[in-house]
């Protein structure tokens, strides 16, 4: 563990009557703790926030973000929005770890090294999929995924809430001109797929006006004893296009994952139970979760060098053309 993040979690503990039970090593840039005082138990994330890297380029964005995510999840629950968002959150079960301290602001932060104090929470997180647990928990994650697909900027706005802070394009509906040199140059995708694909992507973004954690991924969710989905790790949390947390779980689940079966099930579950407008739904579904498998498959090759023959890739490959052929049918069941 790097040495001066190391003391900056002591002082930052030490200075609010907290003890340190635990230093967990970082995954990156961050390095994390868990403190106790009493039988009061929180968790603190730390980093350089000046520093950046492939996979997460910017962390006091991605900080900022988690800190306005955490203000509004305890503002809404605290709340009864006006339809057609839920009363309050806790009526569909899903909630996030309340922010305890930080000393990171909307406009930055002063200190060499970014550090936020939430509750701590100990419901294990989906990050080792087991079919039988994750299929039991479908219910309440599609109840989360509704409610998050309800509320909106005029939500907040009645709340006084400050607006959310720039958004990386997690949910932007396009496929960068640079990945496509990559596909093409590196025959990760056939000519004619390419073609097909680019042929049906959408012609305009997709308005931005649900909320969205923006990272919806088994390992960012758990769920408590009572059935609660907490969800974990908000750093790209803010607005995006409607139905983006769904296309993005069920992306993980069939491909990252390797759970096809799964990703049916959540979809399956949903459709049948949230969704009036088939039509308005499906078009929505396959404009959003074409892309993120393009992106999906340059993604895996750049970063880790999964060429096409490995299995997530070829996930991806099979799921691409159940989209070029509108098969909901076939992604559903």
């Amino acid at each position: 563990m790097s040495a001066s993040i190391k003391e900056v979690i002591e002082q930052v503990a030490g200075g609010r009557g907290y003890e340190v039970e635990k230093h967990l090593t970082g995954r990156g840039r961050y390095e994390y703790a868990i403190l106790r005082k009493g039988e009061r138990r929180a968790f603190l994330k730390a980093g350089f926030h000046q520093q950046e890297d492939l996979d997460e380029p910017k962390l006091l964005p991605n900080l900022q973000r988690e800190i306005w995510w955490a203000r509004v999840i305890e503002a809404l629950e605290r709340q009864k929005p006006s339809p057609p968002a839920p009363r309050s959150l806790g009526e569909v079960g899903f909630t996030s770890p309340r922010l305890i301290d930080t000393n990171i602001t909307p406009a930055g932060c002063a200190d060499e090294v970014g550090w936020v104090v939430f509750e701590y929470e100990s419901a294990e997180p989906f990050a080792d999929i087991k079919v039988e647990r994750f299929s039991h928990a479908i219910p309440k994650i599609c109840a989360t995924l509704n409610a998050l697909n309800n509320i909106h900027p005029a939500t907040l706005a009645k709340l006084s809430l400050p607006s959310a802070p720039p958004v990386e394009a997690h949910g932007e509906a396009v496929v960068p001109e640079e990945f496509w040199e990559v596909i093409q140059r590196e025959q990760l995708l056939e000519m004619n797929t390419v073609e097909h694909i680019k042929a049906a992507l959408p012609r305009e973004p997709l308005p931005r006006n649900v909320l969205g954690q923006g990272d919806f991924e088994p390992g960012h969710l758990a769920q408590r004893d009572d059935g609660t989905t907490v969800i974990l790790d908000n750093e790209f949390a803010g607005w995006y296009p409607s139905h983006d947390s769904l296309t993005y779980l069920y992306h993980r689940l069939y491909t990252n994952r390797r759970s096809p079966e799964l990703a049916k099930k959540l979809l399956e579950y949903f459709v049948e139970n949230y969704i009036q407008d088939s039509v308005d739904f499906w078009n929505q579904f396959f404009a959003l979760l074409l892309p993120r498998v393009v992106r999906g498959v340059y993604y895996d090759f750049t970063r880790r060098g999964l060429n096409m023959n490995h299995a997530n890739q070829k996930l991806r490959r099979e799921l691409i053309e159940m989209l070029l052929l509108r098969r909901d049918s076939a992604i559903i069941s």
